[in-house]
């Protein structure tokens, strides 16, 4: 009697549901074993991890690329060697003098005119797009500012064509005015016959490796006191970014006695660092770190040029946080949307070098957003497959158990 009461109170279930709810649960376990060797496989992360490894291997082609063309900007020991040479030589017949060598005068032009040469043969033989010296001999921190300086600033806007027999393509930015007659060489639209002191101090080619070299007494070599300016400038009247390496000029008694250097413009650069490698509406930034340990869970650094490509990282006068994301990759917010990075070191400076604390990067990022896209969208593949599959199941079943249930009922 208690089995039929448990009987009567249990509720009716018909011949339908019965099928139903087991195709149903058949189709449940499919389903689910499905989901299951999905999340076992893990496709969708293997795919955003290709992508990461992916961007961090063109960003390493790329480094490498674009430190040989700085490495070969830095090449100046020849040149330096022939310049001390020409000096050594109007020193020792008095036609110039070390005392007045800096303040504009005849002697200095006169060296300008005999060094011009070849700064015009060295511009010729390397990839670069300007070359300069100035002439100075007396402590940079006690120089008053807006003082004028002797110098030759030549330019070479595409160093890539073949150069013309007539210097057409060249134009001095700086140079005396005999000079410019002399070798009948265009001017640029901002040509003086001098730099103007401007006082920059760490921020410009001037002040940085000759006040090193003066302050150490010029103990070490000429190009251990290279430096390349950590921020872009545009010469003054000019609007043409750009970054510079110079070295002081040392005598062999160790009398610094001016600068000499190269200019890569901020174009040509860009145009050698090709942000379509990027995937996914990538960018790539020359940037500069005190941070030696590029694996640190934060990195600060600071952009020193940007590409001209969309979703551009930042402006380069603000600094850059980066965070640790994977082992080959950071990640950093910028705008609201979070982009993912990869880091790669640029070996500019030797060791004992006074400024080898800079470490130079580059650095190519593109939105995570997009950069997973793919991993995503494959994520929403399988999400809508599922959801098509349970639903077909689900008509198929409840139209299969009403035909099987019919002839029972």
């Amino acid at each position: 009697q208690r089995q039929r009461q448990r009987l009567e109170n249990r509720p009716e279930r018909t011949v339908f549901y019965n099928i139903f709810a087991t195709m149903m649960l058949v189709l449940a376990v499919e389903l689910l074993m499905a989901v299951a060797s999905i999340l076992a496989v893990n496709v969708t992360g293997q795919l955003d991890e290709n992508a990461k490894d992916l961007l961090t291997m063109r960003v390493r082609n790329r480094a490498s690329y674009v430190q040989e063309i700085l490495r070969n900007a830095e090449d100046l020991e020849q040149l330096s060697e022939q310049i001390t040479a020409t000096t050594q030589q109007l020193l020792k017949s008095g036609d110039i003098s070390l005392d007045t060598l800096d303040n504009g005068s005849e002697q200095s032009d006169a060296l300008l005119v005999a060094l011009a040469p070849q700064l015009l043969d060295t511009l010729r033989t390397k990839q670069v797009t300007g070359i300069f010296i100035m002439l100075n001999t007396h402590d940079l921190d006690k120089r008053k500012q807006d003082s004028l300086m002797p110098a030759i600033y030549l330019r070479d806007l595409d160093p890539d064509a073949a150069p013309s027999q007539r210097n057409a393509d060249l134009t001095f930015v700086r140079a005396p005015a005999q000079l410019v007659q002399s070798l009948s060489i265009a001017t640029d639209n901002s040509w003086a016959p001098t730099i103007r002191y401007r006082a920059l101090g760490n921020r410009g080619f001037l002040y940085p490796p000759f006040q090193a070299a003066y302050k150490d007494g010029a103990s070490l070599a000429a190009s251990d006191y290279g430096h390349w300016t950590s921020r872009s400038y545009p010469m003054p009247g000019d609007t043409h970014e750009a970054i510079a390496y110079s070295q002081p000029l040392i005598l062999p008694d160790g009398t610094v006695y001016g600068v000499i250097g190269v200019e890569l413009l901020a174009d040509y650069l860009w145009e050698n660092l090709p942000c379509s490698e990027l995937q996914n509406n990538g960018t790539y930034f020359l940037a500069v770190t005190d941070t030696e340990e590029l694996s640190a869970s934060e990195l600060q650094l600071r952009p020193v040029l940007r590409s001209h490509c969309d979703g551009q990282p930042g402006s380069a006068d603000e600094s850059l946080t980066l965070r640790l994301h994977s082992a080959h990759t950071h990640r950093y917010l910028f705008s609201n949307a979070l982009y993912i990075a990869s880091v790669s070191p640029l070996d500019l400076y030797s060791r004992n070098a006074p400024f080898s604390g800079k470490h130079w990067l580059l650095v190519g990022s593109v939105p995570a957003v997009q950069l997973f896209a793919f991993a995503q969208r494959l994520q929403q593949l399988f999400s809508f497959i599922i959801l098509i599959t349970l639903a077909v199941g689900f008509v198929c079943s409840w139209l299969i158990s009403r035909r099987l249930a019919r002839p029972v009922a």
